[in-house]
């Protein structure tokens, strides 16, 4: 056998078997890939949670594919909690931080400045005014019905159902009208009656 036997046999089953080898192959790699599972999981899983990953997010930062995270999910309940506890955590610090922001609050901080060579230190409340945005964030979330940022357009329609018409007395011009609008039941009956 020649090299151009030899290259038609192997172009004709890459063709034909190539593409199929190749998702074998990614499914078999996929399938035996080890999980990669350890006690450190659960911590590391609610620190993700904290952070506000999602669970693809989360899937590739542990370097596993999102399936493998579902089975730890339902595999290991502690891990299924601490990332429940890590969402829950996180949400809650973002709410209150809304809240606070929605209705305004004071903070301590200390101003420091130099006279006459020396550095004084005084306690200072700074207050921050609410904000009318974060405001209506939460209550359009909490108040729906009230608050929700949506346009309501209303319609109405009226149907004229016109049994019969005395088109008597009209002109040509009213005639030509009455067929551009779409009247011409009402052109045909009178045509049949004159």
């Amino acid at each position: 056998m020649g090299y151009l036997e030899i290259y038609m046999i192997y172009r004709f089953f890459y063709l034909n078997f190539g593409l199929l080898l190749k998702k074998l192959k990614i499914m078999f790699y996929r399938t035996n890939k080890p999980t990669k599972w350890n006690d450190d999981r659960t911590r590391e899983g609610f620190e993700l949670a904290l952070l506000g990953l999602t669970d693809e997010e989360m899937a590739k930062v542990m370097d596993v594919d999102i399936n493998t995270l579902n089975k730890w999910k339902r595999v290991h309940p502690d891990f299924r909690q601490a990332l429940i506890e890590g969402k829950d955590k996180a949400d809650a610090k973002v709410v209150h931080s809304l809240y606070r922001r929605a209705t305004g609050f004071t903070i301590k901080e200390m101003h420091v400045c130099m006279y006459r060579g020396r550095v004084i230190q005084t306690p200072v409340d700074k207050y921050y005014a609410p904000d009318s945005w974060a405001a209506n964030k939460w209550l359009s979330v909490r108040q729906r019905n009230k608050w929700a940022d949506v346009s309501r357009v209303e319609t109405s329609s009226t149907i004229l159902n016109i049994n019969k018409l005395d088109l008597t007395g009209i002109s040509l011009e009213q005639m030509k009208v009455l067929r551009d609008i779409g009247m011409k039941q009402a052109l045909t009956q009178h045509a049949s009656i004159n």
